[in-house]
């Protein structure tokens, strides 16, 4: 089996670029099994691509895997002009899924990504068949924890909050998505930070972000109870993570899909990079059921 760090060098090196309709593109990889149903990976808010290089590994024999870097994040375009809200990005992976005609399709996401895979879940029913969202972003609240709401609400008011990368404050804040903060790479908070430090557009679209912050509660509203019967919903809440507990409690109950909670102790909100066993184990059960 592949390991996590030959991974990680193959999802920065050997990725494409898909063009969308309104000339930005998304930078993308794909690797596993062609033959097999295809998987889409969405990762966090501040991240990229290489937020699920220890997860990677084990789908490749079963899956064909195509892993994204959201509008605005890692190697895709950031045009400052655009407004980063969750329908324009939700809209543009929908676009690239309708381009590849993906089908039967299975999306894994944390964060905005299980908010966005919920979303397209709700938006594509034909082309959907499961979804994997841990730890959701639906409650208007970009960064956890009292540092990352000052952050949110500074980085709201102002791009000049964000116009200079601090890899020290990522780390700061990145780990405070941990339980166990030793468990954050520190190759991959060097790979977040000096991809930031070396686009000079990086400030205004983190701006944007923020100012659109409550887009992603929207399509908790508008887009959850819509997701059709026939689709798989397992949602996966770490007990640390920094959803309310209103939130989650909401979600639990008006989530459409054949719906599965599942909960787990001593983990944050970053548990793809702090426990990746977990969700790998969730989806073998899954799958087998």
């Amino acid at each position: 089996m592949m390991h996590a760090e030959k991974a990680f060098q193959l999802i920065s090196k050997e990725g494409q670029y898909f063009k969308n309709r309104d000339g930005n593109t998304l930078y993308y990889y794909n690797n596993g099994n062609r033959g097999k149903p295809p998987v889409l990976f969405l990762h966090t808010l501040r991240t990229q691509a290489e937020f699920h290089h220890k997860i990677l590994p084990y789908m490749l024999d079963d899956y064909d895997c195509f892993l994204i870097d959201w509008p605005g994040h890692g190697r895709s375009s950031k045009d400052p002009s655009q407004a980063y809200s969750a329908q324009y990005m939700v809209q543009q992976v929908i676009e690239f899924i309708e381009s590849n005609d993906l089908k039967e399709l299975m999306i894994i996401g944390e964060s905005i990504g299980a908010t966005g895979a919920l979303s397209i879940a709700a938006k594509l029913p034909s082309r959907v068949r499961a979804v994997y969202a841990s730890n959701p972003y639906d409650a208007g609240l970009v960064i956890g924890g009292i540092a990352g709401k000052i952050v949110s609400w500074l980085g709201a008011k102002t791009p000049l909050i964000n116009k200079d990368e601090v890899r020290a404050i990522t780390k700061y804040l990145i780990g405070g998505g941990f339980y166990d903060r030793s468990k954050l790479d520190d190759s991959f908070i060097d790979l977040i930070s000096d991809n930031a430090k070396q686009e000079p557009k990086f400030g205004a679209v983190l701006y944007s972000f923020f100012a659109n912050q409550n887009s992603w509660h929207t399509l908790r509203e508008k887009d959850y109870a819509k997701i059709a019967d026939h689709i798989k919903v397992t949602l996966l809440y770490s007990v640390q993570d920094w959803a309310p507990h209103w939130v989650r409690e909401q979600n639990e109950k008006s989530l459409g899909g054949t719906l599965k909670v599942v909960k787990q102790d001593m983990l944050g909100h970053f548990s793809f990079l702090e426990h990746p066993e977990h969700i790998i184990h969730v989806i073998r059960q899954g799958e087998l059921a």
